[in-house]
């Protein structure tokens, strides 16, 4: 039978007026058990079982509506009774861990630092090494920038035990210390997995290329003595700016392997690479490549890099009749051109991408284009093909990262009237989302918005709706 929840109120209230703290709590006691999920409610009966000093029992109720508040998304407001409970009980580990974990997810860094750091102080303390390790781990993926807490995490998770994640973060971060022009870190990073792993293909290969672009050419020769270790040489050597070196890399890998025909093209696709067009040109010529599909394709290649591409334009479709599962090949041959010449590689990869539509294989064609747009980012005629493809091809997923990303070239073209629609439907869908925010924010103020944060909380809020555009009309 449900209890008089005023009445019950009335009389807790006049309880503890009169002093009698116990039988208040007996009150409200009665009334979270009749309404569980009242954390209003919940959090009076802690403070009150706080008062009586039983804080044990004021810290399991603030426990259980922080907890229910975290699960429920209610991070701020979860974050705050976890807060509560560690100036009672600042050994909680349970309530360091969840505050820890939702300032890292609202992006307060410090926070979240500090609360990890006090937990690894207090497993330490009681002998728990495996547990410091996880949170050591947890603190290294706070902050991708932080590569230094990332490489102590990644050495935590061979502490635990764990050396493929290890492994695996640090192929990431050398990579991305070397996106970054940070040789050196890189090369430390990769040295660490190699130390981990020394016939991983991947790690030596990466040694290698970092060897090269630091100009530790002694060390890259020394890392290449087969065929295909000297032509990945080349490869390195070439885009570090060294032709001649990359050329005499080639030749050493041909004198292993005079009977290389793709060896053969590689020497003729370095030529290629350093804008010798003529002498390209003069080594493959469509006779000379005949019915190869791979010689046709470097040949297709130099017309396309070089004054002629309407006639590398010809052999790519006279590639795709012919040999119609090769359209990855042909999408390849756009990635690779269009680090020069965009819009060549653009003309190509299109047809790769025509051609799989053709053949209904959706997600192919999406993929082609996907990989042109990470290689020239806010190239807005390719996103607008991707965007259709998605559409057509029911690629739900793959459309809104695309819509994203063609809204963000939009701006950067200052065609702000057709970015805004876009990234005010992300928004719709996907509220929750900072970068969708940030960027109907971006719209706002190319079009001239006033108040672009007052609009987008009004449209938040309800009061002015976003409209949204549904696929399946919705």
């Amino acid at each position: 039978m449900a209890i008089d929840r005023a009445a019950t109120l009335k009389n807790a209230e006049k309880l503890l007026r009169q002093g009698k703290i116990e039988p208040a709590i007996a009150e409200y006691l009665r009334l979270v058990e009749d309404q569980p999920r009242d954390w209003n409610l919940a959090n009076t009966l802690g403070d009150l079982y706080c008062r009586a000093q039983q804080v044990d029992k004021g810290v399991e109720q603030f426990t259980r509506i922080a907890d229910s508040l975290n699960e429920a998304g209610f991070l701020p407001k979860a974050s705050a009774i976890y807060k509560k409970i560690l100036k009672l009980r600042p050994e909680h580990e349970h309530a360091l861990l969840q505050a820890g974990e939702i300032a890292g997810s609202l992006g307060l860094l410090a926070d979240a630092r500090m609360y990890l750091t006090q937990i690894v102080e207090r497993r330490l303390s009681r002998g728990d090494k495996r547990g410091a390790a996880q949170a050591r781990i947890r603190l290294g993926s706070l902050d991708p920038a932080d590569f230094d807490s990332r490489r102590l995490a990644a050495s935590a998770r061979v502490e635990i035990g764990d050396l493929a994640g290890a492994i695996r973060d640090l192929k990431e971060i050398a990579a991305e210390l070397l996106e970054k022009g940070r040789s050196a870190d890189a090369l430390a990073a990769w040295r660490e997995a190699a130390g981990l792993a020394p016939d991983d293909d991947e790690v030596r290969q990466r040694l290698l290329d970092i060897y090269v672009a630091t100009g530790d050419l002694a060390r890259a020769r020394e890392c290449a003595s087969t065929a295909e270790q000297l032509k990945a040489l080349a490869a390195s050597l070439e885009a570090a700016g060294q032709g001649d070196a990359a050329l005499e890399a080639l030749g050493s890998a041909a004198r292993l392997d005079p009977a290389d025909g793709e060896l053969r093209t590689r020497l003729a696709r370095t030529l290629v690479t350093r804008g010798d067009m003529q002498a390209a040109a003069e080594y493959l010529t469509v006779e000379t490549a005949g019915n190869d599909p791979q010689l046709l394709f470097m040949v297709a290649e130099i017309k396309l890099r070089g004054d002629t591409p309407d006639d590398g334009m010809a052999i790519v479709r006279r590639l795709l009749e012919a040999y119609p599962d090769r359209r990855e090949e042909v999408a390849l041959l756009g990635w690779t051109i269009s680090e020069l010449t965009p819009e060549q590689g653009f003309r190509v990869v299109e047809l790769a991408a025509d051609a799989a539509v053709a053949g209904q294989d959706w997600a192919s064609a999406a993929a082609a284009l996907q990989e042109f747009v990470t290689r020239v980012p806010n190239h807005v005629p390719a996103l607008m093909r991707l965007v259709e493809i998605c559409v057509d091809g029911g690629l739900e997923a793959t459309m809104y990262s695309a819509q994203a990303h063609l809204a963000d070239a939009y701006i950067a073209s200052g065609q702000a009237a057709e970015a805004r629609f876009i990234a005010e439907d992300l928004v719709a869908r996907e509220p929750w989302d900072r970068a969708n925010i940030e960027r109907f924010r971006r719209t706002l103020v190319l079009l001239g918005e006033p108040d672009p944060d007052g609009l987008i909380a009004s449209r938040l809020s309800g009061e002015s709706p976003f409209m949204s555009t549904d696929l399946n009309g919705e």
